[in-house]
């Protein structure tokens, strides 16, 4: 595997996207799509323009690997592009317009839908049929329904969305359906047997942060809340939630084991990855328990809520971003300061994490004991592992860096390898990805050229 660096300047200087030998750009100019109503320099080398794709984030790719899902921080929205057989990106409609839905604010979709409000986060229900936005600044969870054209429309009743407490100058009734707990939303997970919608809610003024579940219906798709104890853990007992967890400060990604039975939470300011056991009949959440339900950074005094954390870990200074390996034994930190990837062992059975100190667990961009120096790995902002278990890529927006990191299949540690390095048509600060249906394609979001690019991802095995 090799390492990809893009290489960033200020503005005026061309931007070169270096890649080494482990991607290439598919099928272009379909390989780049940008926002049409963007003017950035960088955008306009992309080969097709659709509208709502200002400053994209979360992205997801349907089930059935037929389209892919991407947010429109600036344009409110939530985008559908149409994936062709090779991977490459269009619009699924004409005028784009029809492949967007967006929140009020400046016309550029076709269907608006009040639920939406700083859009941030998405999730595609695992039968294909609804996608799940979460909002930052309406503090709101909405249902949109999907088509078998890919197009989204907001759903109707009482479930299509729930609303918390909102942020200044927003309305606080753009939901029918009002949830105390929900503040900021910045993450959301549908559980594997589709019941429940896991939103992480994160409250920009405190830093206090909850995972609040949500029931789902699998035959329309709506929502509800979970009521009971267990409906929702906060970082402290004095929120919404009647059930607290330590390593919940700043919370910023979330992600659910193959079997539903744990739910991982990477928390920016706590700098920790909380485990939380969820009860598979009610979707209710609680703690784990004792040594390896919580690590934290090494070398940083916690704070009072954070010091059920027993047990530390290299890399984790400002957790933001989960992955977890294709045989459930690895899950993967990506930490934004000073940037750092970290591999924690897992335990399939009890769900419970550990930390080592064998060479290939903890990489950073900085000088770390226990680690090795990765330097574009500074700034990481996102990551994801290939299904077949090869290597993990990471965008590293600090140092503005696509790596590729190669994956031990035994142990599940990492290692670089640069050589043979390739230049390609500029593409600005890489920000979220998803690697797509059986590894052979990755799709990467940048805020800064408002595009998206998709890259090739070398054969898997046979």
């Amino acid at each position: 595997m090799g390492l990809v660096a893009l290489t960033l300047a200020s503005p005026g200087v061309t931007y070169a996207l270096v890649l080494e030998g482990a991607l290439a750009p598919t099928d272009a100019p379909l390989g780049c799509v940008h926002d049409s109503g963007s003017s950035v320099p960088g955008s306009e080398r992309c080969g097709q323009a659709v509208a709502g794709l200002s400053r994209p984030g979360g992205l997801a790719v349907s089930p059935d690997g037929r389209h892919l899902y991407v947010v429109g921080q600036d344009s409110d929205s939530v985008v559908a592009l149409a994936r062709s057989p090779h991977g490459s990106l269009r619009s699924p409609g004409r005028p784009s317009s029809q492949g967007c839905v967006q929140g009020e604010g400046p016309r550029v979709c076709s269907t608006v839908d009040r639920g939406l409000g700083g859009v941030d986060a998405l999730a595609v229900s695992p039968d294909g049929r609804y996608v799940y936005v979460g909002s930052l600044d309406r503090a709101s969870v909405t249902a949109l329904a999907r088509h078998r054209n890919g197009r989204l429309t907001g759903l109707r009743g009482a479930g299509r969305c729930l609303q918390g407490n909102p942020g200044l100058g927003e309305p606080r009734h753009a939901c029918p359906r009002h949830l105390s707990a929900l503040t900021g939303v910045v993450a959301v997970a549908v559980s594997p047997d589709g019941r429940n919608v896991y939103a992480l809610s994160s409250d920009p003024q405190t830093a206090r942060s909850a995972v609040v579940g949500l029931r789902r219906s699998r035959r329309n798709g709506g929502l509800g809340a979970l009521a009971g104890r267990g409906g929702c853990v906060g970082s402290a007992r004095a929120g919404a939630c009647s059930v607290s967890a330590p390593g919940l400060r700043g919370a910023a990604a979330l992600t659910i084991s193959p079997d539903g039975r744990f739910v991982y939470v990477a928390s920016a300011l706590s700098s920790a990855v909380t485990v939380l056991v969820r009860h598979p009949g009610s979707g209710r959440l609680r703690p784990l328990p004792g040594a390896g339900g919580c690590l934290i950074e090494a070398g940083i005094p916690p704070s009072p809520s954070d010091r059920g954390c027993q047990w530390t870990a290299g890399g984790l200074g400002g957790a933001r971003a989960l992955a977890l390996s294709a045989n459930g034994r690895q899950l993967y930190v990506g930490a934004f300061d000073p940037g750092s990837v970290a591999v924690l062992t897992r335990n399939r059975l009890t769900g419970r994490l550990a930390s080592s100190a064998a060479p290939g667990t903890c990489l950073a961009a900085a000088a770390e004991a226990g680690c090795s120096a990765v330097p574009e790995l500074r700034g990481t902002v996102d990551l994801d592992a290939r299904p077949d278990g090869r290597a993990v890529y990471v965008s590293a927006q600090g140092a503005n860096a696509l790596i590729s990191l190669g994956r031990d299949p035994a142990s599940g540690t990492l290692a670089t390898d640069s050589s043979g390095p390739r230049s390609l048509a500029a593409f600005n600060a890489p920000g979220r990805m998803v690697i797509g249906p059986g590894g052979r394609q990755l799709y990467l979001g940048s805020p800064v050229d408002d595009a998206v690019v998709a890259l090739s991802l070398p054969p898997g095995r046979p």
